[in-house]
């Protein structure tokens, strides 16, 4: 009972202190003062502000490129019985935007030669988002290391749960093919869905979420139907229009009875308003890309002379990517006049960095 009143004053401080991303260290800060989150507690206040990694306890070869630990701090909690579980990441408020880093680890607290990785997250979004463990033992303790993307400063609350809260981060696999293509201003999205599946949703819904923003909007509900002859509908489409240059990214969600959220697809487009003649041809940059269609790509935006990440791009490569126009008009009214940006072929875990100059 004394540690739960510790946590909430320590909770409120936190609140109070974070607003302006000037909070003090959190103590777990350190792997041996590591906090514990009860399964079905309240959500935990915390901020990622002024913490460091304690390098004799990460590896950064298990998570590879999932992860770069800059500012991190650990929790652990105890499963009561064996079963599924939930890691929710709620209400972020980040300095730079891209918000917090998330790997679960069962092994021995500080030694990384007994580590496996449950799950590793890393999506440069602030949404509210859970991480799903499946068919864990009963009476196992875990490990959460938490770290600011890319150095940012964020403040977040977690809690671990046997239900889940916000938007699903892992895909389910082989449940569904999407396609994506634009047609002048018209987004078009279609998927298809195996009939295991389409015997266990009630619906959809799509998100999309511009380059340039920190969070996914749901824009769409559509409720899963029958076809002419009684059965399930298996495909459906979705047009959407849009209207600011830049990449737009979509995320499928499949809706269960329960009200569990299942992720079916992931997909991006790139629309420029140049092919309209709205704005200025010289508020764009072109990538010339040359990778396997349906590469994973990732490209990272930086001010060249602050070297302060800007914007972060994930995507997968089309052949319309090959000669990929970015919008850097934005960046030209903040007054930045270069900027460098490194491109990722995630598949081979290789990069390179070109130079623009946005004079």
């Amino acid at each position: 009972m004394i540690f739960a009143n510790k946590c909430t004053i320590a909770a409120i401080f936190v609140f109070i202190m974070v607003c302006h991303f000037s909070a003090a260290q959190v103590p777990n800060n350190d792997i041996d003062k590591r906090l514990e989150l009860k399964v079905n507690s309240p959500a935990f206040l915390s901020n990622t502000t002024d913490c460091t990694v304690d390098w004799a306890c990460v590896d950064e070869s298990l998570t590879g490129k999932c992860i770069e630990y800059h500012n991190d701090q650990w929790f652990w909690f105890k499963t009561n019985q064996a079963g599924k579980y939930y890691i929710n990441i709620n209400g972020q408020q980040c300095r730079d935007t891209r918000g917090v880093q998330l790997v679960v680890i069962d092994g021995v607290p500080c030694q990384p030669k007994t580590y496996k990785i449950l799950s590793c997250t890393s999506l440069a979004t602030q949404d509210d988002i859970f991480v799903e463990l499946e068919a864990l033992p009963a009476n196992h303790s875990y490990l959460i290391n938490i770290d600011g993307y890319l150095k940012d400063f964020c403040s977040f609350q977690i809690q671990v749960s046997t239900q889940p809260r916000g938007l699903p981060v892992q895909p389910m696999k082989d449940k569904a093919l999407t396609t994506s293509k634009i047609v002048e201003d018209v987004v078009q999205l279609a998927w298809t869905i195996t009939e295991d599946l389409s015997e266990q949703i009630q619906g959809f819904q799509i998100f999309r979420r511009k380059d340039t923003e920190s969070r996914f909007s749901e824009i769409k509900t559509m409720p899963h139907e029958k076809n002419t002859f009684g059965g399930s509908k298996l495909s459906y489409s979705l047009t959407d229009t849009v209207q600011a240059s830049g990449i737009y990214f979509y995320k499928i969600i499949a809706a269960e009875p329960d009200g569990v959220n299942l992720l079916l697809s992931e997909t991006s487009v790139n629309y420029s308003t140049l092919n309209h003649l709205k704005t200025n041809p010289t508020d764009y940059i072109t990538l010339n890309l040359d990778y396997k269609i349906g590469t994973p790509i990732s490209l990272y935006i930086y001010d060249a002379n602050s070297k302060r990440l800007l914007n972060k791009v994930d995507f997968s490569f089309k052949e319309q990517d090959r000669q990929l126009k970015y919008y850097v008009g934005t960046f030209k009214s903040r007054g930045i006049s270069a900027i460098d940006v490194r491109i990722i072929d995630n598949s081979k875990k290789v990069s390179r960095t070109k130079f623009f100059s946005l004079n």
